[in-house]
């Protein structure tokens, strides 16, 4: 579980540097799904 978290972190702090979903998932070396990225920010 701390992986995940710890990914979430990282697509939550470069979506606050303004990123898009879309490019997160390619920064993260499509560790996680794009779909998972817009759950995280809605949080």
């Amino acid at each position: 579980m701390a992986e995940s978290e710890d990914l979430r972190g990282i697509a939550i702090t470069h979506q606050n540097n303004g990123k898009k979903a879309p490019e997160i998932v390619v920064l993260l070396a499509k560790q996680v799904h794009r779909i998972s990225i817009h759950r995280w920010i809605c949080r």
